[in-house]
């Protein structure tokens, strides 16, 4: 519907990719495998950074002034998440062709909100981080990347170490 429009930006007949960012590194390996294979596949690439509903108060209270948290809404938290998504992508690639990327944020269960943009976009590819990281990413991502490695219905790349 008109969301897919949205989010899709423009309308296209081919693959996309989609790769979701847990936010915890700024020169991100999921950015370079996504990157590469939307340049493989002469597609556009999502980079999609999620902020879990239950973290929202939190991102709340690290993003937003106190006596300005009552007018904060969900597509407030998911601009700001769709801007993190920026900011990594600047940070890990020095060179791109900005139409070829798109930054998506979204709040909610982290597996639902990427299977769903996933699906929003028509994506070929989803690109995850499968790394061992910090204690947080572990416990919010982690889980979320095997979740999705069980439960998704188009390929995973999962990036790990070098």
């Amino acid at each position: 519907g008109s969301e897919k429009a949205y989010i899709a930006g423009i309308s296209r007949n081919c693959m996309t990719i989609v790769a979701a960012l847990d936010g915890t590194q700024r020169d991100d390996p999921t950015v370079h495998a996504g990157y590469d294979l939307a340049q493989a596949f002469d597609t556009e690439l999502y980079l999609l950074h999620v902020i879990p509903e239950d973290e929202f108060d939190d991102h709340l209270e690290e993003v937003v002034p106190e006596e300005h948290r009552g007018e904060y809404s969900f597509s407030q938290a998911e601009d700001s998440a769709a801007r993190l998504a920026g900011d990594i992508l600047s940070e890990s690639l020095t060179v791109f062709e900005s139409g070829r990327i798109e930054t998506v944020g979204r709040v909610g269960d982290p597996m639902d909100q990427i299977i769903d943009v996933a699906e929003q976009v028509d994506a070929e590819y989803l690109v995850i981080d499968g790394r061992t990281q910090s204690t947080i990413g572990k416990a919010v991502f982690g889980d979320t990347a095997q979740r999705i490695l069980h439960n998704a219905e188009l390929p995973v790349v999962s990036v790990m170490d070098q």
